[in-house]
């Protein structure tokens, strides 16, 4: 008997990509697949592309039209909607990739062989418009004890998901909605729960998917001057420190908060200098943050 896999399928303004994503899905090797889709306030025809494979495939459901105008809050809205008593597993998907069909199967493998409750991996970054570029984007380097503060372990779109777990994450996303739904990241809160109820996760290091980039991405991959410049500026503004640093706020028994950020509020930049090796994976990554750390640190001393 194949295993019942649920994808929970984000949608937005995607007429141009989604008859070929969900071909993509349908098309999946030894499991038994059903799609949920949301659709977020689109003003294409991305209702009529649904309804339409709606009508001829039985394995289909389309949840419910919201307006929320963004991509997280959208698979919030598609988490807290889901009801997965019958699938032994839950995944992602965006709406304009393209799926190896061996990608949700060999997950699942994956998943039995470690014995490990969540899994992601690494991406192939596509640019069919620009002389179809492809990029491999590597996401699989060893986990360290605090990782999951400062990055996520993949694009949510990797991510396969035990329904033990997923249920556990739905009852605590039901329970702090109000505060939860104000995160950017989807992908790295679910990660970050994971790590501090210590659910085992496995960073494949393996891709099975085209991760498309386009103008209207909402998360993209980061590549290039203009991106490492944004980060760049994110980083000296504490933008993204603070940004990461605010998901532990809703995290449950995660006592490292009061040592990252004091009662006032502010960034504890002696202890990540000091520990620096703890929040990041890659090495180049962990160097970065150490330098980072002491520039923020400097600055505040100044």
């Amino acid at each position: 008997m194949n295993p019942k896999a649920l994808v929970l399928l984000a949608a937005h303004n995607g007429e141009n990509f989604l008859k070929e994503q969900i071909i993509s899905i349908l098309s999946q090797k030894n499991v038994d697949i059903e799609i949920l889709i949301n659709l977020d306030s689109s003003k294409d025809k991305s209702y009529e592309i649904i309804m339409d494979f709606q009508k001829k495939d039985k394995r289909i459901f389309f949840n419910h039209h919201v307006t929320l105008n963004s991509s997280p809050q959208n698979f919030f809205d598609l988490i807290l909607s889901a009801r997965v008593k019958n699938f032994d597993y839950i995944c992602f998907s965006d709406q304009d990739d393209i799926w190896y069909e061996d990608k949700i199967i060999s997950a699942i493998d994956k998943i039995t062989k470690k014995n490990v409750a969540c899994y992601s991996g690494d991406v192939i970054s596509w640019w069919p418009k620009k002389e179809n570029k492809y990029i491999y984007i590597k996401k699989s380097y060893k986990q360290t004890q605090f990782d999951y503060i400062f990055e996520s372990p993949g694009p949510g779109c990797t991510f396969v998901m035990n329904t033990f777990f997923f249920k556990d994450f739905q009852n605590y996303l039901n329970t702090n909605y109000d505060n939860i739904k104000k995160i950017p990241r989807h992908d790295w809160l679910i990660y970050a729960y994971a790590r501090v109820k210590n659910y085992l996760w496995f960073i494949d290091n393996k891709a099975y998917l085209l991760y498309r980039q386009h103008e209207n991405n909402y998360a993209g991959a980061n590549i290039g001057f203009l991106a490492f410049f944004k980060r760049f500026n994110d980083v000296v503004s504490e933008k993204w420190f603070r940004e990461a640093i605010s998901i532990q706020e809703f995290l449950p028994d995660n006592e490292i908060k009061y040592k990252i950020v004091d009662e006032n509020s502010n960034i504890n930049y002696l202890y990540l200098i000091l520990n620096f090796t703890k929040f990041r994976r890659r090495t180049r990554e962990k160097i970065a943050f150490f330098i980072f750390s002491c520039i923020l640190y400097i600055k505040k001393k100044l």
